[in-house]
C-alpha cells in the first residue's frame, strides 16, 4: 500500500509528491481542454461576420475567451506552486492555493453551465455548428471536472501537509512529536 497515491498508514508526507503530481496532471489536462475550447470557439463557432454561433443573442464567445484566460493563469499558477515549493514551508500560501483552486472550480462550473444552456438554445434555433458546440460542451465539462479534481486534490494536499500537533498524555504534559520540534522553554524527555 506504500505505492498508492494516498496511504493512511505510515508517514503521509512521503505520499505528497505523488498526490501533487496527480493534481498537476489534472491541471495540465485542464489547460489543454481550455486551449482546445478557445480554439473551437475561435475557429468554428464564429462566422465571417463575427457573430458568435454559441448563443442566440449576446456574446458567450467573449465569455469563453475571458474564462479561458483566467483558467490558464490560475491552473498554471497552482501547478507551478505545487511543483516548486516544499509543502511544509508554504503555510502562508495554503489559503491562496486552495482558495484559487476553489474559485477556478466555481468559475469553470459557471462557464460550463452557460455554454450548455446557451448552446442548446442555439442548436434548437437551427444555428450551424452543432458538432462544434457539442465539442465545446465536452471540453467545458471536462475542464470543470479537472478543476474540481484540482481543487479537491489541493485541499487534501494542504490538509496532509499541515504540521502535526502534540498529543497530551494522561499527566497533562505534551509528548514531543517528530513533526513539531520542542521549544526552548518546553519540557521534553
Amino acid at each position: 500500500m506504500r505505492t498508492a497515491i494516498l496511504s493512511w498508514r505510515g508517514d503521509p508526507l512521503r505520499q505528497l509528491p505523488a498526490l501533487a503530481w496527480f493534481v498537476v496532471f489534472s491541471g495540465i489536462l485542464q489547460i489543454a481542454c481550455m486551449s482546445a475550447l478557445s480554439g473551437i470557439v475561435a475557429v468554428q463557432l464564429k462566422d465571417a461576420s463575427g457573430t458568435c454561433l454559441l448563443n442566440l443573442d449576446g456574446d458567450v464567445c467573449t465569455f469563453c475567451y475571458v474564462t479561458t484566460g483566467v483558467s490558464l493563469l490560475i491552473a498554471g499558477g497552482v501547478c507551478v506552486a505545487l511543483l516548486m515549493v516544499d509543502y511544509t514551508l508554504i503555510k502562508p500560501l495554503h489559503d491562496v492555493i486552495v482558495g484559487s483552486s476553489l474559485f477556478l472550480a466555481f468559475w469553470q462550473f459557471t462557464m460550463s453551465l452557460t455554454i450548455q444552456i446557451r448552446g442548446d438554445q442555439a442548436t434548437d434555433a437551427g444555428y450551424p455548428g452543432t458538432g462544434a458546440r457539442k465539442a465545446a460542451f465536452g471540453m467545458a465539462w471536462t475542464s470543470m471536472a479537472c478543476s474540481l479534481i484540482m481543487a479537491g486534490g489541493t485541499c487534501l494536499l494542504m490538509w496532509l501537509s499541515r504540521p502535526k500537533r502534540r498529543k497530551p498524555t494522561r499527566s497533562g504534559q505534551a509528548v514531543p512529536n517528530a513533526a513539531v520540534p520542542p521549544t526552548i522553554s518546553g519540557r521534553c524527555r
